[in-house]
């Protein structure tokens, strides 16, 4: 199951493209209404869909095996791994002088 969208309900996206239809009619007439009713709905939207998130979530690894594990992998998927590795850097630029690494 890929997790990057196994959460978002066709519901969900049907939503949003209608607002973003929307929001793309009120840009263009320049409508104050639409922009103002269209920010109202992205709002609620963006609130329904972080409960969803969550539901969906708090589902995966309840039903999981192993929910640590389970738990961990969304946390790492919604964020990314931020490990990096900084040992092969031979040089670096400081004030358009740069300084090579002098094992």
């Amino acid at each position: 199951c890929d997790t990057s969208s196994f959460w978002l309900s066709d519901e969900l996206k049907n939503e949003k493209s209608k607002i973003q239809e929307l929001n793309n009619v009120g840009r263009k007439t320049k409508n104050k209404l639409i922009i103002k009713l269209t920010k109202e709905l992205n709002l609620k939207f963006k609130e329904k869909l972080k409960k969803f998130k969550q539901e969906k979530f708090n589902q995966k690894v309840a039903n999981s095996n192993n929910p640590a594990k389970t738990a961990w992998g969304l946390i790492h998927n919604e964020i990314g791994n931020k490990t990096r590795n900084f040992n092969n850097v031979n040089e670096i630029i400081v004030n358009g002088q740069c300084y090579t690494n002098p094992e």
